[in-house]
């Protein structure tokens, strides 16, 4: 088995390492590579005898990096867990409400519709916090209720 000397990213002389071993060092085709009986140093995808290695080989495609825009603002929050909140724990009706409008933050500033996507947020927390308002309201009224219709019973049972 032949064994192979090459230059690092660095331009150091490594090796010597079995062909076999080239993935393992970071030795691409376009590595400069040598072994005794050779001129001169060569790409490692020039030499014959290195050809099916590197063409057995998928090439790694490249990573895709999101294009950042400076200008971009900052996302809102949904509110989506106060909208949750309010719907299970307040006034079910105006809590859907919220979740609707939580729910579509990000779409809009996904496709770039940053002013909707303020707008929807604060629409969510908005029928959030009139969710659990009326939801807070609506038992206090409901515990007066209970309180006076007991008071009342308690009354009707004493006079007989």
């Amino acid at each position: 088995m032949e064994e192979y000397y090459y230059l690092d990213s660095n331009g150091s002389q490594c090796g010597p390492i079995p062909a076999s071993e080239f993935t393992r060092y970071g030795v691409t085709p376009d590595t400069y590579v040598w072994k005794v009986g050779m001129a001169s140093w060569q790409k490692a995808s020039q030499l014959p005898e290195l050809a099916d290695l590197f063409y057995s080989i998928p090439p790694v495609p490249p990573t895709v990096q999101a294009q950042v825009n400076p200008n971009r603002p900052q996302r809102p929050e949904t509110n989506l867990v106060w909208a949750i909140l309010a719907t299970l724990c307040c006034c079910l009706p105006l809590g859907v409400v919220s979740i609707v409008y939580a729910a579509q933050v990000d779409g809009f500033y996904n496709t770039q519709q940053y002013d909707k996507a303020l707008e929807y947020s604060q629409n969510a927390r908005k029928w959030a916090i009139i969710s659990a308002v009326v939801g807070l309201v609506s038992s206090a009224v409901y515990t007066i209720f209970i309180l006076i219709a007991g008071i009342g019973d308690a009354g009707l049972l004493d006079a007989m």
